[in-house]
């Protein structure tokens, strides 16, 4: 089971931050993995391990910016693409889980 995501194949520490409308990818990351960018902003494969021994990886456009806590912040557009495709994963981050499994029945909890 993977253990860590890449974008390009290439592993980068990652986060998710409510705060952030859009994800963003650090510039000092980019710089050093030598990854091409165009107007700021670099295409690619993202792969993102679950939970379930499971890959979810998508093709996306990501802003680059300075002064990021993580090589990648994960944004809002970003949870909100998963709610639509995935709907039903846990993201392991480096940060920690991201959880978008629908809550057990026989527990009653709700996300």
């Amino acid at each position: 089971m993977p253990t860590v995501s890449t974008f390009r194949n290439i592993p980068l520490s990652t986060t998710y931050n409510q705060d952030y409308e859009r994800s963003l990818l650090s510039l000092d990351w980019v710089l050093d993995s030598g990854i091409p960018c165009q107007r700021s902003v670099a295409s690619g494969v993202l792969a993102i391990p679950c939970m379930d021994s499971a890959v979810f990886s998508t093709h996306i456009d990501i802003s680059v910016a300075s002064s990021l806590p993580f090589s990648l912040v994960l944004g809002r557009d970003w949870l909100q693409f998963c709610r639509d495709s995935v709907q039903d994963a846990c993201f392991i981050l480096s940060s920690g889980p991201v959880d978008l499994r629908r809550p057990s029945l026989s527990t009653g909890t709700t996300l």
